[in-house]
């Protein structure tokens, strides 16, 4: 460094990449050095086919394959559920809160 001299470091990992900026800062009378470096980007080959889902309102979901899912129906125990659930609130008192 231009001001402080050489500065003993201690590399946690390697540096990958070409150093492209590099930050020194004090925290309570330690010294901090964070460095940002450039690699190339690694663009992994595409194994799989693209496959897009389309969500509707006359079918739930149908897959660019062709393979259309209908709209799944609640067993009645979760319609009952669900009923006994829902009337829940509009039976409670609605609560007043003085300050």
């Amino acid at each position: 460094m231009p001001e402080a001299g050489w500065i003993p470091i201690a590399i946690h990992r390697p540096i990958a990449g070409k150093i492209k900026n590099v930050t020194v800062s004090t925290v309570t009378g330690g010294w901090f050095v964070s460095a940002q470096t450039a690699l190339e980007a690694i663009i992994p080959a595409n194994s799989r086919p693209a496959v897009g889902i389309d969500i509707g309102g006359v079918q739930s979901t149908a897959l660019s394959g062709g393979t259309v899912f209908g709209i799944a129906r609640p067993a009645q125990t979760e319609l009952r559920d669900w009923r006994r659930l829902s009337d829940h609130p509009s039976r409670q008192e609605p609560r007043v809160v003085v300050i």
